[in-house]
């Protein structure tokens, strides 16, 4: 590490200034390779800040970088939009297959915050969410194991190097040692594996490669109160509205199908809101779960009303028959006893 003010060419300064001469050069500094599995793309316009550091009087050294990116990470929606998320960022560092430089590089937590800047306003963080807190969790495994838990299938056997050989595949859910001593052991030369490391000095003997890794959490929380005002209270209220047709005059059907089919079409009109604000999932989420329930309010309320007007028609229709029923019968018993005392008439006028 050349000392600032130096005349050295140098290519690798130790902070992101550029300036060599204040802040010295780093060239030949050895950096451990920290790899961010879960990144979905870096963007270009990005800067890259990062700064070097040792103590003059010992041997310890520093170095700090940030790291603007956009990650990937999977998220349960099914209480959307009451809803908490853990934002996942996997950072992992391999060791270095050829060379023995003893232990691993490890990846151990210390602090975090949730603070963008250094400097905060009475505003939200972040649009629509709250952060609840940072977890750290170290973690490691052999690299063998990597192929041997993902894998659909084992290597063809006419491989020559497999990564999952198929006696190793069918031992992959019984332990992470004896799967990956079998994928490991069952390569021609077990020390050319890129799953192994060996040793160049003698009497040392190689090993498995092991990946130190560490998961940062970003626990965040949604504000539920937009969600309440913009989606739910407009579909709740227009299922609420749907009982009011009862309090119509059971005649007047075409008012109270009016009313239910305007209450629908309105519903209709808000679930176009709604699906543009709900993420897609493969479930069906909580906000989705309420549409289908106001649907299914409305067609029954529709039916019902239906319903009670036949059931009242059906009772007037059944009373007017009724009583053209009862007439009939006065007239044709009338009839009868005209006719027969016309016939009795007739009959005493012959004798």
């Amino acid at each position: 590490m050349a000392a600032p003010n130096s005349t050295y060419d140098c290519k690798y300064p130790c902070q992101s200034t550029g300036q060599a001469m204040s802040g010295g050069c780093c060239d030949g500094i050895w950096q451990p390779y920290v790899a961010f599995t879960n990144i979905r793309w870096l963007p270009q316009d990005r800067v890259e800040r990062y700064a070097f550091g040792w103590n003059p009087t010992g041997d310890n050294v520093w170095f700090w970088r940030s790291i603007h990116a956009v990650y990937y990470t999977s998220m349960d929606l099914q209480a959307y939009p009451f809803d908490k998320q853990s934002l996942l960022l996997q950072m992992e560092v391999p060791q270095a297959r050829m060379g023995w430089s003893g232990a691993l590089v490890n990846l151990i937590p210390s602090i975090t915050g949730d603070a963008m800047f250094t400097a905060r306003t009475g505003s939200d963080q972040l649009s629509g969410w709250a952060v609840d807190g940072i977890k750290l969790t170290p973690y490691n495994y052999p690299l063998c194991m990597m192929p041997l838990e993902h894998s659909n299938m084992p290597s063809p056997r006419d491989d020559p190097s497999p990564l999952v050989p198929s006696h190793a595949y069918a031992l992959k859910q019984k332990g992470r040692d004896s799967s990956c001593a079998a994928a490991i052991e069952a390569l021609p030369d077990p020390q050319a594996s890129v799953f192994y490391r060996s040793s160049p000095v003698r009497g040392v003997a190689g090993q498995v490669i092991v990946v130190s890794g560490l998961n940062v959490e970003i626990v965040v929380r949604r504000f539920w109160v937009p969600h309440v005002i913009t989606a739910i209270l407009p579909v709740v209220a227009t299922t609420w509205l749907a009982f009011l047709v009862f309090f119509l005059p059971r005649k007047d059907m075409e008012a109270r199908l009016g009313a239910v089919t305007g209450l629908f079409l309105a519903l209709a009109a808000i679930q176009f809101v709604i699906t543009g604000m709900t993420p897609a999932s493969s479930y069906v989420t909580t906000m989705q779960q309420l549409v289908l329930v106001s649907y299914v309010t409305l067609i029954q309320t529709g039916l019902e009303n239906v319903l009670l007007w036949w059931l009242t028609i059906y009772h007037k229709s059944k009373q007017r028959l009724n009583k053209w029923v009862a007439i009939i019968q006065f007239l044709a018993y009338n009839l009868a006893v005209f006719v027969i005392i016309a016939v009795a008439s007739q009959y005493g006028a012959r004798s």
